[in-house]
C-alpha cells in the first residue's frame, strides 16, 4: 500500500483563461491542488529484473469555485462542465524494471496505462449538476526499493498521469510483502 502526495499542474488563470473560450466570465478560485491519495498493488516477477503491477489508484479531490453572474444558471453549468479540475481514480497496470543499485536497494521503472473515472459536481446557490468523465492514459513512474526486512521493501517514488491534456504528478511511499 502507498501514500501518495498529489499535485495537479492546473491553475485559477488557466480555468478562467479556458471559461473565456467558452464565452462565459467567472473568477476562479482553486483549493486542494495539492492534496493526498493511495494507491494499493499486487505484482508478478516474470524475471530478476521485470515485474508486472496491477493496482488501483485515487488521486484525491479538488474543489474549484467560480464566481461571477448568469442568467440561466443551469446553461452556464453545462457549458461550464467542460472546464473542471482533474483528478480521479481508476486501475492501473504497469510494467516495472529494476536494477540493483545498492545491496538491498533497487532503482526502478514502471510505464503502463491508468484507466480512470472522474465524478464531479458543479453547484451554484440554488441548483447543482452532476457530471462524470472517463477514459484510458498513459503513467510513468521512477523510483527506489528498499528492502528494510526480508520480502518487506519500502518504496519510495514519483508517478506521472495525463488526464484530458494535464498532467497530475505524485509522489509515493509505502511498503509491500514479497511472498
Amino acid at each position: 500500500m502507498n501514500y501518495l502526495s498529489v499535485k495537479s499542474d492546473e491553475r485559477s488563470a488557466d480555468f478562467e483563461v479556458d471559461l473565456t473560450a467558452l464565452g462565459l466570465t467567472g473568477s476562479i478560485t482553486q483549493t486542494d491542488l495539492s492534496r493526498a491519495g493511495w494507491s494499493p498493488y499486487i505484482g508478478y516477477q516474470l524475471q530478476d529484473n521485470m515485474a508486472l503491477e496491477l493496482g488501483y489508484v485515487e488521486l484525491g479531490e479538488v474543489t474549484t469555485r467560480i464566481s461571477g453572474s448568469a442568467t440561466n444558471i443551469n446553461a452556464y453549468l453545462n457549458t461550464a462542465s467542460a472546464v473542471h479540475p482533474t483528478t480521479a481514480s481508476g486501475w492501473t497496470f504497469n510494467f516495472v524494471m529494476s536494477k540493483a543499485l545498492h545491496q538491498r536497494v533497487n532503482g526502478q521503472l514502471k510505464f503502463g496505462a491508468l484507466r480512470w473515472d472522474a465524478d464531479y459536481t458543479l453547484a451554484s446557490a440554488t441548483t447543482s449538476k452532476s457530471f462524470s468523465d472517463d477514459g484510458m492514459s498513459p503513467n510513468l513512474g521512477i523510483g527506489l526499493e528498499i528492502e528494510t526486512m526480508p520480502q518487506i521493501p519500502v518504496r519510495l517514488g514519483w508517478n506521472q498521469y495525463r488526464m484530458t491534456g494535464t498532467n497530475v504528478r505524485a509522489w509515493e511511499l509505502g511498503m509491500g510483502y514479497r511472498f
